[in-house]
């Protein structure tokens, strides 16, 4: 198995250092434990591994030439080490050079990314990505990227018309043409949160090259296209109108019946809903709970936020939940007919499915607007921020002690704040 070792039960990376990089290294072979007895997971983080190195023993090559050093036979080399091994080689007081071009130091993000990102993000980085790489050219010095080249690039960016890569018109053709037929055809741009988008997926290459100390600056910090829509009106939630068409409309006890049940007395959101299984309904001390996690092999959270045990609104229960999940086995998911996507979630053909069912009730809004029905019913409730946060698995929920069941007070006062939201229907 290259570069991939099984020691007791866990899977290493291991790499032997190239002859003429011994000198930046220190040492003859990189490890690293990869945190996983799965031999499909090793395979897929050593792969991650594999393209980092090579970024990285591409762009220290051009300083080995700097030294003496760098001509020495293996042997030499081999025999400098065995003389003295705990003597290292000391490098050149000259400082490292800041020469990597975008392509490289896209490469070098992505890498990281791929060792804990998810599918679907990946792909979406990787879209952007090569917008800026087209627009920069691959051999563009990271460096020399400025702050004037960075604001152009994000008026380029603002031109590009709505999927842009998938209409027929428009795919497999250069950028630059693709805004000129755009421009004859009249096609509809790229909406300004598209934009920032794109602005934030590149500022972060550059933010870890920062990091890493592979670029000198960020020229895209702080940067972005201001948003005339009042934030009222991108996402607006569920009015009383619609909330009733879909109670009217849904059967009752269907699988889709609760999705939305639990969205909209939970504040979760679709693919937490959609990979609970029954082991995740708990009863303790007296209440029913409910369980968002990413221990299942298919489970993913959007935040370390997102992971939590709340209990369960007492509607859901008077509606007839645990009713509901008795015939079904301890393991096994409720909603089994929502299938896992390539993106590696289940809400991807789901949602296409559970907003078409919105649109055949005469529902205006989508299935993500009953999580901000659920916000805004939590502010009615006067419900505080921080409980508010931990219940909905927002961010900013840290306030909120993870393990509540330390504390009893903690669990019924969070039973009772759930328990004041209502809705008008």
């Amino acid at each position: 198995m290259y570069c991939l070792q099984l020691r007791k039960t866990t899977y290493q990376f291991v790499r032997r250092v190239p002859v003429d990089l011994l000198q930046h290294y220190h040492k003859t072979l990189i490890r690293h434990s990869l945190n996983t007895k799965d031999f499909r997971e090793a395979k897929r983080l050593r792969n991650a591994y594999m393209v980092r190195y090579d970024v990285e023993f591409e762009q220290l090559r051009p300083m080995s030439l700097e030294f003496e050093q760098s001509c020495l036979k293996s042997s030499d080399i081999n025999k400098l080490f065995l003389s003295n091994p705990k003597t290292p080689i000391s490098p050149p007081s000259v400082g490292r050079p800041l020469g990597l071009t975008i392509k490289a130091l896209s490469d070098f993000y992505l890498t990281k990314l791929s060792l804990s990102g998810k599918k679907k993000t990946i792909q979406d980085f990787s879209s952007t990505i090569d917008v800026a790489l087209e627009y920069f050219a691959n051999d563009t010095l990271a460096n020399n990227i400025s702050r004037d080249s960075a604001r152009d690039f994000m008026m380029f960016v603002s031109k590009l018309p709505v999927r842009f890569a998938l209409v027929k018109e428009t795919r497999h053709r250069p950028l630059r043409d693709v805004i000129k037929i755009a421009d004859k055809m009249g096609l509809k741009r790229s909406s300004v949160p598209t934009v920032n988008k794109r602005i934030d997926v590149i500022r972060a290459v550059f933010a870890y090259g920062l990091e890493e100390q592979k670029v000198g600056n960020n020229p895209f910090v702080n940067m972005s296209m201001k948003d005339p829509k009042k934030a009222k009106g991108k996402r607006n939630p569920m009015s009383s109108n619609d909330i009733g068409k879909l109670f009217a409309g849904l059967r009752e006890g269907s699988e889709d019946y609760w999705t939305v049940m639990i969205a909209l007395y939970q504040g979760a959101r679709q693919n937490e809903i959609l990979q609970l299984r029954k082991s995740d309904i708990l009863f303790e001390r007296g209440s029913w709970l409910l369980s968002f996690h990413d221990r299942y092999e298919n489970n993913s959270m959007k935040t370390e936020s997102s992971v939590r045990t709340v209990p369960i609104h007492k509607e859901l229960i008077e509606r007839g939940l645990i009713k509901w999940i008795t015939d079904i086995r301890p393991e096994s998911r409720l909603f089994p007919s929502a299938v896992l996507g390539i993106y590696g979630n289940y809400s991807q053909a789901y949602s296409k499915h559970i907003n078409s069912e919105f649109g055949r009730f005469g529902v205006t809004n989508h299935f993500h607007s009953l999580r901000h029905s659920f916000r805004d019913a939590c502010r009615e409730a006067e419900i505080s921020q921080d409980i508010a946060d931990y219940l909905g698995g927002w961010s900013g929920a840290a306030s909120v002690g993870r393990s509540y069941g330390a504390l009893e007070f903690s669990l019924k006062h969070l039973s009772k704040a759930l328990n004041r939201i209502k809705y008008p229907i």
